[in-house]
This record gives structure tokens, C-alpha cells and sequence, in this order.
């Protein structure tokens, strides 16, 4: 069994939280495939795996804070993946619908983890200001674009409906 540990994640970064498993239990893993995402305050990091095998355990699951060099799971290079397995994998695979296309315009500079939280949350990564190192949109950023996006649509329906002037709605920046 070789572990999976959380690897080096910065000079000054000592924990992250697990954002997204990639891989479940029982799964084939050919070496390079990212296994998960951790989530820092200013990186998002993939965890790949080292050499073929199968994800015999997870250790950890989505949200637990971890600290470099825990344990995040195992993973056994003697195990061959269950035919079963491997098929309702590819059959999963082929019935899942195509990810919408990111909404992130190529010239917006936004960290990885704005980024994801930007396309779940169908937010336009281009319109939120940027409050990092040369303007770049960061996860604070968006987090709080979302928060006041509700906000601002609900004024600009407002000024629609009683006829007043349109107004383009703005996105406190905190």
C-alpha cells in the first residue's frame, strides 16, 4: 500500500481543506491522475497519484481541514480494478453531461480556487473586481460578488418595475 499524503503546500501555508475527491474507492488510478483538490486561503493544489493502482481508502473526506504530510488515503499498486467496477465507471462517465464551459474570460487574472467557485456559482469571473497582487480576482472576491450579487439584482428589478431609471447593479467590494 503506498499513502497518500498531503504534499508541501507553500512557505507559510500549513493547512488546506479537501475540496473535491476525483476519485472514489475501488477506482483505477493511472499515474498523474489528480485523486484531490485541497483548497487553501491562496492556492488550489491536486493531489496526483504517484504510480497505477486502485484507491483502496480514503482517510479524509470533503471539508475535513488537513495539515501537510497527513495521511489522505491509500493506495494499492498490487490491485487490479474489479471489470465490474471499471464499467459502471465508463458508463457513469459517458452518461454524465458536458461541463458547461467556463464563464472566465482568458485575460482575467483570478487564482484557481476564485475560479471554481466563480463557475459553480455561475458567476462571471471578468465582472468581479479584483482585489489581489495586480488586480487579480481572488476567492474572497468572488465569495463576496455572490453574496452581493443577490443584492444588487434585487434593487435593479426594483427600479424596473416602478419605471425608474436602469441601472447596471454593483458589487460591494469588502
Amino acid at each position: 500500500m503506498l499513502s497518500i499524503k498531503v504534499p508541501p503546500l507553500g512557505e507559510s501555508i500549513v493547512e488546506a481543506t479537501i475540496s473535491r475527491w476525483h476519485k472514489n474507492e475501488g477506482d483505477a488510478v493511472a499515474a498523474g491522475d489528480t485523486l484531490v483538490e485541497l483548497d487553501t486561503d491562496k492556492i488550489t493544489v491536486e493531489v496526483p497519484a504517484l504510480k497505477p493502482g486502485v484507491l483502496a481508502k480514503r482517510a479524509k473526506s470533503e471539508g475535513d481541514v488537513v495539515h501537510v504530510d497527513d495521511v489522505l488515503g491509500e493506495l494499492d499498486e498490487s490491485a487490479v480494478p474489479a471489470t465490474a467496477t471499471a464499467g459502471v465507471s465508463a458508463q457513469t462517465a459517458a452518461a454524465a453531461p458536458a461541463p458547461a464551459a467556463p464563464l472566465q474570460s482568458d485575460t482575467t487574472k483570478s487564482s484557481p480556487a476564485a475560479r471554481r467557485i466563480a463557475d459553480e456559482r455561475g458567476i462571471d469571473i471578468a465582472a468581479v473586481a479584483g482585489t489581489g497582487r495586480g488586480g487579480a480576482v481572488s476567492k474572497p472576491d468572488v465569495l463576496g460578488a455572490s453574496s452581493g450579487a443577490a443584492r444588487a439584482d434585487t434593487g435593479a428589478r426594483a427600479t424596473t418595475q416602478t419605471g425608474g431609471i436602469t441601472q447596471t447593479p454593483r458589487v460591494p467590494v469588502i
